[in-house]
């Protein structure tokens, strides 16, 4: 199993020395998932079963049991021993090491797993999904400025360029700790560098009262958008 979950997994750039980015193809395979299935916890398998239909349950699995893989080549012990535990807020987290931090993301059929060397970190992939309410949702997620440049691109483009900022602004929240709690409409990105990305290096966005982040974006399979943020120190 883990052989298998090896060959699948590909390492993303940036490869920075503050963090490693993988991306998982997941599927509904039933033989996958129960051979997944033997590196989770006992806790983590009455979660798996605790979903009423299958899809979820494979990405919930598959991606467990791949971060776990990953993590436990990292600290150098058996993937079903990695001792990971979440907080109040569900963010999960390992007590004994807090030098090394994780993150995970999936959407669709992809998953992204990031790991960190000393620098806590989010990550978010999205699925590029078509949907009625798109106005509705920017109006939620984007800022004024970042509203009024986006109303103004040519229709093939703005699905594409809400889904980059809603995943950039998703691994700033995740990276700084924040959740839900970070309201996206106040924090203005850019639709700019959506449509231009700086081709040297991540940006560093700053969120008022809760500190900076470096943020990549990440080259994702065509119809996916993702990035990385990583928090810088105070």
């Amino acid at each position: 199993m883990s052989e298998s979950v090896s060959r699948e997994m590909s390492l993303l750039y940036p490869r920075s020395g503050e963090c490693d980015v993988w991306i998982l193809p997941l599927d509904c395979d039933d033989a996958r998932t129960t051979a997944s299935m033997t590196m989770l916890t006992p806790a983590e398998r009455v979660r798996a079963n605790a979903f009423k239909v299958s899809p979820p349950r494979h990405r919930f699995v598959q991606t467990r049991a791949a971060l776990r893989l990953l993590l436990g080549a990292c600290l150098n012990v058996d993937a079903s021993l990695v001792g990971i535990e979440q907080d109040a807020g569900g963010k999960p987290s390992i007590p004994e090491r807090p030098d090394c931090q994780f993150n995970v993301s999936h959407s669709g059929v992809y998953a992204l797993l990031a790991i960190g060397h000393g620098h806590e970190l989010g990550v978010d992939i999205e699925c590029q999904r078509e949907t009625g309410d798109l106005d509705l949702l920017a109006s939620n997620v984007l800022s004024p400025g970042e509203q009024a440049v986006w109303h103004a691109l040519p229709e093939v483009a703005k699905l594409p360029a809400f889904f980059s900022l809603w995943t950039k602004k998703e691994a700033l929240s995740k990276a700084l700790g924040l959740g839900i709690a970070l309201p996206f409409h106040t924090l203005d990105i850019g639709v700019n560098v959506v449509l231009e990305p700086v081709a040297e290096g991540p940006q560093l966005v700053s969120v008022p009262d809760y500190g900076s982040c470096k943020l990549y974006p990440l080259s994702l399979p065509s119809g996916y958008s993702g990035a990385l943020a990583i928090r810088q120190p105070h």
